[in-house]
């Protein structure tokens, strides 16, 4: 049986593979795009794992603290969580509004932090923190911490608005080869 964590995986390499046809705007593009190609997977595949997004994980004083995306066996436990960030293009205005940087270095260490505790509480077996830098803007200001954090050049597509960067971190699985 394919586990969650390559589903992950080989549907991230999808998303590598054909970043350039797809225009994000905002985070939560990433996360929906994400999430029809998981199902996608799993339906084709046949496999007994479900997708969901915004997924409570731990129960907070008012709310629950939610993951972006989640694969659930088919005892309804979390195999795989996973936080993401975004940070546009700096030369796709056309897209934003103009307001730079949309992410900053405080929320992506804290999804790097929150996946931890993911796995450290037993609700998720495996979690990744994915920071997508569509202008690697800030490739060369957030070092990778001491979990497994690395920088992962996706290139520049042959275009004049990319230079894709991802900071990928890893809790318990495998993250995309370079």
């Amino acid at each position: 049986m394919i586990n969650a964590n390559k589903v992950f995986i080989d549907s991230m390499k999808l998303l590598r593979k054909n970043y350039p046809l797809f225009r994000f705007i905002m985070e939560r593009d990433i996360v929906w795009t994400l999430q029809k190609e998981l199902d996608d997977i799993i339906r084709k595949e046949n496999l007994s794992l479900k997708v969901y997004n915004d997924y409570p994980m731990i129960k907070g004083q008012r709310r629950s603290l939610s993951t972006d995306l989640v694969l659930l066996n088919d005892l309804n436990e979390v195999e795989l969580a996973v936080e993401f960030k975004y940070e546009p293009s700096h030369r796709r205005r056309e897209y934003t509004n103009g307001k730079f940087p949309v992410t900053g270095r405080k929320g992506i260490l804290n999804d790097i932090t929150r996946i931890k505790e993911f796995t450290d509480s037993t609700k998720a077996k495996t979690a990744h923190a994915i920071f997508i830098d569509e202008g690697s803007y800030l490739y060369n200001r957030i070092k990778p911490d001491n979990f497994q954090s690395k920088w992962i050049k996706w290139g520049n597509y042959n275009s004049e608005l990319l230079d894709v960067s991802v900071l990928w971190t890893t809790v318990n699985g495998t993250e995309i080869d370079n």
